[in-house]
């Protein structure tokens, strides 16, 4: 059972993978969903990079809603493996917020939005779920709730039910939707 609430959901994050690419089911997923949440009235908020998180603003943008990005400041040498300047989705996007660390960023990612969509990725999407996870738990029913957006995330979830320590709160912070479609009643059920 997905747990409701009391916290009024306004912009929602996207975490996922920076190397997706528009013919790559997990863009069309996140893609799609910014579009259906953008039309909803919420906001969409990123990390300002390529992948999902410019799937997002793009959806988000041609829905005629608004997206928001937070990002490392470009004074910062962040090296070669740090994705999030991504020109086209920076010029893009309705507001830009700038931090100086990649913990700083997340932080900043987290406090901004009200809940939290997760998409295929890799570690720097992983980091993002533990924070936001965790945080779920502590704050259970005012929590900020999490969505699993892809047909594989049931069974790496049941996976992690099974061989991890968790309790039916850690549990009932998230749910997971196979389709964009699926998100607006799970947006209807928290409010």
């Amino acid at each position: 059972m997905f747990a409701t609430t009391v916290r009024p959901i306004k912009k929602i994050a996207f975490f996922g993978d920076a190397e997706a690419r528009e013919n790559d089911v997990h863009y069309y997923l996140a893609k799609k969903s910014a579009e259906i949440l953008a039309k909803a009235g919420y906001t969409i908020v990123n990390g300002g990079g390529p992948g999902v998180m410019y799937a997002a603003s793009v959806g988000a943008k041609e829905a005629g809603g608004k997206a928001e990005v937070v990002v490392i400041d470009e004074s910062v040498n962040m090296g070669e493996n740090y994705e999030g300047q991504y020109e086209p989705n920076i010029k893009i996007v309705d507001n830009i917020i700038a931090e100086f660390n990649y913990p700083d960023r997340l932080r900043r990612l987290v406090a901004e939005a009200d809940a939290f969509l997760i998409f295929r990725g890799g570690t720097g999407t992983i980091s993002e779920l533990g924070v936001v996870w965790a945080e779920a738990k502590f704050n259970y029913g005012k929590h900020k709730p999490i969505v699993f957006v892809g047909e594989f995330w049931q069974r790496i979830m049941d996976d992690m039910s099974f061989a991890l320590a968790m309790d039916e709160q850690e549990r009932s912070v998230y749910t997971i939707v196979k389709t964009p479609d699926e998100l607006g009643n799970v947006f209807k059920s928290l409010v």
